[in-house]
């Protein structure tokens, strides 16, 4: 048989908790206040903030609050109880149970919708890639992915009317640990595979709230108080003890570095229960420290800031005689910072001049190429840490002649029932030589139509009718195309 070591850090009185009390059964969806104004993270802190729920606006809604009891921030503004939150492991969304239905939001409140569609859900916790949730429902341990499909139960309820309850995934995705009920106020913690196969004691104690450490090394539970689990080794020593008077634990989270506990603990007065209050505590039993008043504290990942990864799907085509469109997907890593640049390069395979070109998104046209050339170019992204990877070259394209520009300033002067139609050359050849222009000349009324070609500005236009007015248009021809018309002449007159 496996024998354990168990190290009591807080220890006292605590009856097995329910999942939820009530029977929240609405389906509205919730609609969410407008986030707060951010507040400085502490200093040289490497943990985020702590989510948690509470009632202090009339409802249960949830918060997030600094590790010192700063910046307390309201995510939700629903009618119905929002309780539970747990941060997504890149800290940038938080699943929650809104009327006993699991839901995810944005980590500042915004974007919440609905993930089950069924009631009496019940504690959840993410996978560590973010692809899937697990929670409890109907006393057994359930897996649904993050976009609410493929729900099925991993772990079924074995002793009637004593549930299967805190599911929470390990760091490596490997298991799953749990709190299976026994019997009357007893309970163990077990782990099982994300397949259902596997299946473990880890702690033959009484406990609640399994919560692996961040390394994945330790298993942190409430066992009449607060208790970590090392698996295979016999020991135990308390560092911190909760009188049984002190009241219960609601909830525990270790912080993201691996220092602390954040845990939620109410008092027996004689008469009533006094509100749930925030606490923090050293991994070592020292430093306790009190928050804010809240229930099931879940402290926020921080995720080491990197350079981002390399776009994907790189494409280039020439988009001028002088210019290429460069195409893209965003790296599949942001490196856990905002993207706010690319750079595209492009480079002719002989070793000749290097262009290079910025923007926000995909595509990117980077100019000044050279006509005849052939070119093959990449992009990096940039985040606030810097440039990532290039991308692989793109195929080698040759940088060819296009159709020119339209003609600009059009003029025509009318003598009679002809007109002298002037024009300036097309801002771009497209790299090939204009071989001809056309000019037609249109009646206001959409009548006639006259036309006349040439190799230059100007061209009289012959035919056209006493009486009517008339506006004249260019466009220009090279040997890769032709181009759009211009801009209509004034209109004139022909007596």
């Amino acid at each position: 048989m496996t024998t354990n070591r168990t190290r009591r850090i807080v220890a006292g009185a605590l009856p097995l908790a329910t999942a939820l009390s009530g029977a929240f059964l609405a389906t509205a969806a919730p609609t969410h206040a407008a986030p707060s104004a951010p507040t400085a993270s502490l200093a040289g802190a490497t943990n985020g903030v702590i989510a948690f729920s509470d009632d202090r606006d009339g409802n249960r809604e949830i918060y997030t609050v600094h590790a010192d009891g700063t910046g307390i921030t309201r995510l939700t503004n629903d009618a119905a109880p929002d309780v539970q939150p747990r941060w997504s492991p890149n800290g940038r969304q938080i699943a929650y149970l809104h009327a006993s239905q699991l839901w995810v939001m944005d980590a500042d409140g915004t974007d919440a919708h609905q993930v089950t569609g069924y009631a009496d859900d019940a504690q959840l916790s993410w996978s560590p890639d973010g692809t899937r949730l697990a929670y409890a429902k109907n006393g057994s341990i359930w897996v649904v992915d993050a976009d609410g499909t493929d729900a099925h139960v991993v772990v079924v309820q074995v002793n009637p009317g004593y549930s299967l309850e805190s599911p929470d995934w390990s760091p490596n995705g490997n298991r799953i640990a749990y709190l299976r009920g026994t019997g009357p106020g007893a309970a163990t913690v077990h782990s099982v595979r994300p397949d259902g196969t596997g299946d473990v004691e880890v702690s033959a104690s009484f406990g609640h709230t399994p919560r692996w450490s961040p390394d994945g090394k330790q298993i942190a539970f409430e066992e009449l108080g607060l208790t970590v689990q090392t698996p295979g080794v016999d020991d135990a020593d308390r560092v911190y003890f909760l009188q049984g008077s002190d009241g219960i634990l609601r909830g525990l989270t270790w912080s993201p570095d691996q220092t602390r506990f954040a845990f939620a603990q109410n008092a027996w007065t004689g008469s009533t229960w006094t509100h749930p209050a925030i606490s923090t505590i050293a991994v070592d039993g020292t430093g306790l420290t009190p928050v804010t008043q809240g229930w099931t504290p879940d402290w926020q990942p921080v995720l080491p800031v990197t350079r981002p990864g390399a776009p994907t799907g790189v494409t280039a085509v020439g988009a001028t005689s002088t210019s290429a469109r460069v195409s893209f997907a965003p790296p599949a890593r942001d490196g856990n910072s905002e993207i706010t640049s690319y750079l595209a390069r492009c480079q002719s395979p002989d070793g000749g001049v290097v262009r290079t070109k910025s923007g926000t998104t995909s595509p990117v046209t980077v100019p000044n190429l050279t006509l005849g050339k052939t070119y093959q170019c990449q992009v990096r992204a940039i985040n606030g840490v810097g440039g990532g990877a290039f991308s692989a070259l793109t195929a080698a394209f040759p940088l060819a002649a296009s159709a020119p520009t339209a003609p600009r300033t059009v003029t025509a002067t009318p003598t009679g029932t002809t007109a002298k139609v002037s024009f300036l050359a097309p801002a771009s050849n497209g790299g090939s030589p204009v071989t001809s222009y056309l000019v037609h000349c249109v009646s206001t009324d959409g009548g006639v139509t006259r036309s006349v070609s040439g190799a230059a500005s100007p061209l009289t236009v012959t035919g056209l009718t006493s009486g009517k007015s008339y506006r004249c248009e260019v466009r220009a021809t090279n040997a890769a195309g032709t181009s759009p018309f211009s801009t209509f002449s004034a209109t004139f007159s022909v007596a």
